[in-house]
Order: C-alpha cells, then sequence, then structure tokens
C-alpha cells in the first residue's frame, strides 16, 4: 500500500485478490495514508445509494435510502472517506457513477449492467431478456466519459470534500435500450418479458451540475458507446 500511495496517479478498483489486504491491515493502511501527501483519493461510490428516487433528475442532495447491501456499503465508503477529509485533511472526491459500460464488462460477472448482458445474449442469436415492462430508466455512462471526470476530480482542487454524480443526464428506457442493441446487431429478435424483480428502482437519472462546475461535458451518446460493442 505504501509503495501506490508514492505514485504520481494510482487508479485502484477493488479487485477482489486485494481486498483481505485492506480490511486486515486497515490500521497501517491509514498510517501510511497519513505520511504520504495525497494529491486526491477518489472514492468510487454508486447511485446505488440513493434507492427508490424521490424526484428525477437525482442531485447529490437527493435522500439516501439503499435497496441492497451493495448499496449501504458504497454509502458507508462514503462517510469512511468524508471523515477522513473533515478529520485529517485527506483530499478526497467521492464519484457516485449512475450506469457505466464498457466493451470489456464480463458479462459472467453478477456486477455487470444491463448493457453487456443484451450484447451478449444479442451475440448468441438470444432475445434480451427484460424484467418488468421496460418502462423503467436508467441513466447509461461510457467508460470514456467517466475517466474523463475522474482526471477532473484529480486535477481541480474545487473536487475536495465534494460529492459527484458521475451520468449523462439523459434517461433511455429498457425497452428502448434493447431496441437500440438489436439495430446494432441487425437483429429483428423479439424482446422477451419476465417478471419484475424486488429491489429494483423504476427511474434514475443524473443531475450532473456539480460535475459540469468542473468542465465535465459527456461526450459518448449512447448510440455511439454501443456500437463500439459492434467492433469488437
Amino acid at each position: 500500500m505504501r509503495n501506490l500511495l508514492e505514485g504520481e496517479h494510482t487508479y485502484f478498483t477493488g479487485c477482489n485478490r486485494f481486498i483481505p489486504t485492506c480490511v486486515g491491515n486497515s490500521h497501517a493502511n491509514n498510517l501510511h495514508h497519513r505520511r504520504t501527501h495525497l494529491k486526491r483519493f477518489v472514492y468510487f461510490s454508486s447511485a446505488a445509494i440513493y434507492g427508490d428516487t424521490l424526484h428525477t433528475p437525482i442531485d447529490e442532495n437527493h435522500p439516501t435510502q439503499p435497496l441492497s447491501p451493495y448499496g449501504v456499503s458504497k454509502l458507508a465508503g462514503e462517510q469512511y472517506a468524508l471523515m477522513y477529509h473533515r478529520a485529517f485533511g485527506l483530499p478526497v472526491a467521492v464519484l457516485r457513477p449512475f450506469n457505466i459500460y464498457s466493451p470489456r464488462q464480463d458479462p459472467s460477472n453478477p456486477y455487470s449492467g444491463v448493457i453487456t448482458k443484451f450484447i451478449e445474449r444479442a451475440k448468441a442469436g438470444q432475445s434480451p431478456v427484460i424484467f418488468g415492462d421496460g418502462e423503467q430508466t436508467r441513466d447509461f455512462i461510457s467508460v470514456h466519459d467517466i475517466v474523463d471526470l475522474v482526471e477532473l476530480l484529480v486535477e481541480k482542487d474545487a473536487a475536495i470534500g465534494r460529492v459527484f454524480n458521475a451520468g449523462t443526464g439523459t434517461q433511455t428506457a429498457v425497452n428502448r435500450l434493447a431496441e437500440i442493441v438489436l439495430e446494432v446487431f441487425g437483429s429483428d429478435l423479439a424482446l422477451e418479458y419476465r417478471e419484475a424483480r424486488t429491489g429494483d428502482i423504476r427511474h434514475s437519472v443524473a443531475d450532473i451540475s456539480a460535475a459540469k462546475t468542473l468542465g465535465f461535458v459527456p461526450q459518448v451518446s449512447l448510440e455511439e458507446g454501443l456500437a463500439e460493442f459492434a467492433g469488437e
């Protein structure tokens, strides 16, 4: 951990093999960060902390009422990170990503998003599976735009001690997403519907006004991002 903190930029995404070390040596890690002059510590949270939305778009002041253990753990992580900022001056910035997608997501991973799962089925000649009526909406953001925003959080001092949504500010219904995926792959498959899942949020779209104050402007449209999958 000491070597990680001495680098110019370190992007640590919580790989499973490192988690026991982080948990088992948390006190030592805390001491190391106190001895190291970090430029920035960006904590990756999740929009899952919001739970059922009271209004959309969702700004960073929206009540946090997570509906899953995952969301609860992310919210706890935020509080730890911000506590270190308040108590010890750690230059923390918190990122709350909405629905990130990337061609390199592993479809077998339970945390892979709906886009990855739709793409996998389309490539196999299988219909996209939609839970519920498909009119639930999400804010899908390309990993390329996420990287741009992370760089701003690292470089801009105005990000320190603050929380930022990471999205596009545009909501897309799951039905429409499935249609775009099929269009990208030139498929005329019918959509397959199954019973809605307990705990699924109905509508989710980010208010990215805070991120825009740092100069963030999403560059990748959903259609452009999905076309990248077809080029794999």
